[in-house]
């Protein structure tokens, strides 16, 4: 019983440190979305008189953001262009809201011209699906468009965006649209590998779930059939009478066998649909859950198994008189 629970208690630890992993990863992610949104709204009005509030909110946003609680430790997760674009973004949002504490609001805006790509909203959609957090993000995202009168970025219109975001004028950056850059796959047309990533990953999550539960379960099944063989092995065959209280009555039976467990009797008819029943045997009295009954025999349970000892003191003096009141 004491490893069951161990098991169970290590399982349910490991459930509850996941899903609090989960939740910290959807609170960092909601807080990339929400620096996308100001990202957008200093591009869209660089000189507004809101920049000063939305400087001081992004830095506010951005020392909440922390990539290794945010990015799994499985890489097939996200793909490797997704990760460095993520990691360069953080780092230039840091950059930006540094510059601009420091009065280089100029650099500060450039900084944030720099580090919004494509695959940075790849990464997002892919973690989304990983972490399992798109209704959380969807529901900040739903607030953001109350508050402010510029859409918020989602990650869901993350292959659109990229349109709506300023661009820095770069002459080796193909002027083509973004849709038609071939991906990882060699062509540009081919699949996301961020989602087939995390599809893969989910399921390989639920059959290590499933096979640590196998586990679980094979060696609870062990657990049961070496615990059944150990009560075969100390059953023991008698042919005595024994002394028995049915519903309040005392009654003289015959013990056929007895085990750790429980034992088998023989009686004259007078078990008939009882549930429980005391026993005299070894000098004490014991009580037992009638398990099973025919008119000739019954199987009863002790209600709490009795140890070796008290067995084999059984097994030596099966008929001796236990005290006129009934010890359980």
């Amino acid at each position: 019983m004491t490893a069951r629970r161990i098991i169970i208690a290590c399982f349910l630890g490991l459930i509850s440190a996941q899903s609090a992993r989960a939740e910290t990863a959807c609170g960092t992610l909601s807080h990339m979305i929400e620096s996308l949104s100001l990202v957008r709204q200093i591009q869209n009005d660089p000189g507004g008189p809101a920049y000063e509030a939305q400087i001081a909110r992004l830095n506010t946003v951005t020392s909440q953001i922390s990539l290794p609680g945010l990015i799994p430790a499985d890489p097939s997760a996200t793909r490797k262009t997704e990760r460095d674009a993520l990691i360069r973004y953080v780092s230039g949002l840091r950059e930006a809201v540094s510059g601009a504490a420091s009065g280089h609001d100029i650099y500060a805006r450039q900084a944030l011209e720099t580090i919004v790509t494509p695959a940075v909203f790849d990464g997002l959609s892919s973690l989304e699906g990983h972490w399992k957090c798109s209704e959380e993000n969807n529901e900040q995202e739903s607030e953001l468009d109350g508050e402010t009168d510029t859409p918020a970025f989602s990650t869901a219109e993350g292959r659109n965006a990229e349109n709506d975001v300023k661009r820095p004028s770069n002459p080796t950056e193909s002027s083509s649209p973004t849709r038609n850059r071939p991906t990882e796959t060699g062509s540009g047309n081919g699949p996301s590998l961020g989602r087939d990533a995390v599809v893969t990953g989910n399921t390989m999550t639920f059959f290590i779930m499933l096979l640590v539960m196998a586990l679980i379960g094979a060696f609870f099944y062990a657990q049961k059939r070496a615990r059944r063989k150990t009560v075969r092995e100390t059953r023991r065959a008698l042919n005595v009478p024994v002394d028995t209280e049915l519903d309040g009555e005392s009654l003289r039976m015959r013990l056929v066998d007895i085990s750790m467990n429980g034992f088998k009797i023989r009686h004259s008819g007078q078990i008939d649909g009882q549930e429980e029943i005391t026993i005299a045997i070894g000098g004490a009295w014991y009580e037992g859950h009638i398990r099973w009954a025919n008119p000739h025999y019954a199987g009863v349970k002790f209600k709490r198994a009795i140890d070796p000892e008290t067995l084999a003191s059984v097994l030596d003096h099966p008929s001796d008189t236990p005290p006129s009141d009934t010890n359980t």
